[in-house]
């Protein structure tokens, strides 16, 4: 069975996308959330002068243009609960929370979005979350960050979705360009919350000249190219197997980590199990589709 060329660059995606933690951790002066906040509007200003020179048509109107920027909204979303997990939790904590997103996935689109509920998804999705917690063995005493994580996660799931059927009505780049807007309006709105009521201190917002070259690295590399080939890809892909797909990015960045970092550390056999059953979640779902697209041809092809 060959694997679709589609699939191997979302797994290309996922993996360029693990490098990021290794890139934050070289930006000392900047908060998650500052850097973030400047991701999106130096992405949203040079994709949106490449598309003026290109021109493309930009502007939308009306209902679609509220969805487009409404999914940027959506994004800023999960990077502020995700911001948060890390804050009150860890990283680990987070990533759990994360992890069920494809679990999410299964219950949104056959409840809000007229999906074909399949019955196999749910298992697979469970499967996945105990993969990642038997990886990171989390410690729940951090119940608010874990809460915290569930609830980006759900974000992540809309996003996902809602920009599956985006991406058959616009290209791929013109919705990027609204999603970073929204996602640049939404932090800003985020950014003003939590130094005014949460953390209740001024946040340093000017960036060194060395964090400003490693943010434009990090939107022309990972906001642009990756998220609007991520974008296109969803054409093709089921969100549910994208946000599947997804959960390898923690398996990806620790081994990132142990090869370029002075920290490493021997994987454990918490680590190699979880990863096992990972992998299993990640391939047995196409491979249950395939298998099953198949006998639904057979049984629908009229016998001679």
């Amino acid at each position: 069975m060959q694997i679709p060329k589609d699939h191997l660059k979302l797994h290309f995606i996922i993996i360029l996308n693990s490098f990021v933690p290794l890139i934050l951790n070289k930006i000392e002066l900047l908060d998650p959330e500052v850097i973030v906040l400047y991701r999106m509007l130096t992405a949203f200003v040079l994709l949106g002068l490449f598309l003026y020179f290109k021109k493309e048509k930009i502007i939308q109107h009306g209902k679609e243009a509220v969805i487009l920027l409404s999914s940027g909204l959506l994004l800023a979303a999960y990077w502020g609960f995700l911001i948060l997990s890390v804050k009150v939790g860890n990283v680990s904590v987070a990533l759990v929370g994360m992890a069920t997103t494809s679990l999410w996935i299964s219950f949104i689109e056959p409840t809000f979005f007229g999906v074909k509920a399949k019955p196999f998804q749910s298992l697979i999705g469970i499967n996945a979350i105990i993969g990642i917690y038997v990886i990171f063995q989390s410690d729940f005493e951090y119940g608010q960050g874990l809460a915290f994580g569930l609830v980006g996660s759900f974000f992540s799931a809309m996003v996902t979705i809602i920009s599956s059927q985006l991406s058959k009505r616009h290209k791929p780049m013109v919705v990027t360009l609204y999603q970073m807007l929204g996602g640049w309006i939404g932090m800003t709105f985020f950014l003003i919350i939590y130094s005014s009521f949460i953390a209740k201190e001024s946040v340093n917002m000017k960036p060194s000249w060395s964090d400003a070259a490693l943010i434009l690295g990090l939107v022309l590399v990972f906001s642009i190219y990756a998220y609007t080939v991520f974008i296109e890809i969803t054409k093709t892909i089921s969100p549910f197997t994208v946000s599947l797909v997804s959960n390898l990015s923690p398996i990806y960045g620790i081994l990132f980590a142990v090869t370029f970092t002075e920290e490493a550390k021997t994987m454990s056999n918490g680590f190699i199990a979880g990863a096992i059953m990972l992998l299993l979640s990640v391939f047995a779902y196409p491979i249950l589709m395939y298998y099953l697209n198949r006998a639904q041809k057979a049984k629908d092809t009229p016998s001679a």
